[in-house]
């Protein structure tokens, strides 16, 4: 979950550092030190993104069946 490591991703929590987009979102995240690009139905380790929302800045993940939300800039 947010700010308690994600596993497969050995001590490091998840931050979203960047939204762009318009028609099509994408989010760059950094999750145990590494950092991806990703769109909705990508998946980093066990986490896949099933939204991502322009307007609120917030990047919605599923992991283990139970989705969370990461604000941009925070964990």
């Amino acid at each position: 979950m947010p700010g308690q490591g994600a596993p497969g991703f050995p001590g490091g929590g998840i931050a979203i550092t960047g939204i762009v987009g318009d028609s099509r979102a994408v989010a760059i995240v950094n999750v145990g030190g590494r950092t991806e690009i990703l769109t909705v139905g990508e998946q980093i380790g066990d986490m896949r993104v099933v939204r991502i929302d322009l307007t609120r800045r917030v990047v919605t993940f599923l992991q283990a069946g139970r989705r969370f939300d990461v604000p941009m800039g925070g964990e």
